[in-house]
């Protein structure tokens, strides 16, 4: 469903997310389940006040970029960028790619929109030599314990996937 309400025109797409916003709010989602409620530009300003925290895009509706057309694509991420930097009052550097989707064709329209790097869910470390327009991350939230995300970010996850046979290996 989710890939679905995704791959919807913007006029349609509007008026799904406008639904199921009204319905959440109906339903208390926001009180019930706190960690999916969305941070204020307000918020986002205060958290990114001291200079430790940059704010990027993950696009303007949240489609997979990837699956648009071209002139599509370059819109999102024109427009993301536009209005994460009039928000901020500070460049948008960084587009993080909606669903984690991306190809050759999205990391060139992000360049031509003007960001610096683009990240992907692909789970991994980046060298020097990485394309910054390919970036793996090591994703927090919902991953698990402290310890595997310090293994994760170590490099330690990555050796043990290494030394482990193809079958046992899950993310």
């Amino acid at each position: 469903v989710i890939g679905r309400i995704g791959r919807l025109p913007p006029r349609e797409l509007d008026g799904v997310a406008e639904s199921l916003a009204a319905q959440a709010a109906a339903d208390g989602w926001p009180e019930r389940y706190p960690e999916f409620a969305l941070a204020s530009w307000e918020e986002w300003r205060h958290a990114a006040g001291n200079g430790l925290l940059a704010v990027g895009s993950h696009g303007l509706s949240h489609r997979a970029l990837a699956a648009l057309s071209s002139e599509e694509r370059g819109e999102e991420l024109r427009r993301s960028k536009q209005r994460v930097e009039q928000e901020m009052k500070r460049p948008c550097r960084a587009i993080a790619y909606p669903h984690g989707r991306w190809d050759a064709a999205l990391k060139q329209a992000a360049e031509a929109a003007g960001y610096a790097c683009g990240l992907t869910t692909d789970d991994g470390l980046n060298g020097a030599p990485d394309d910054r327009f390919a970036l793996r991350r090591t994703m927090v939230g919902d991953k698990g314990h402290l310890a595997l995300f310090c293994a994760r970010v170590s490099g330690a996850w990555q050796a043990l996937r290494r030394l482990t046979p193809d079958t046992a290996r899950s993310h």
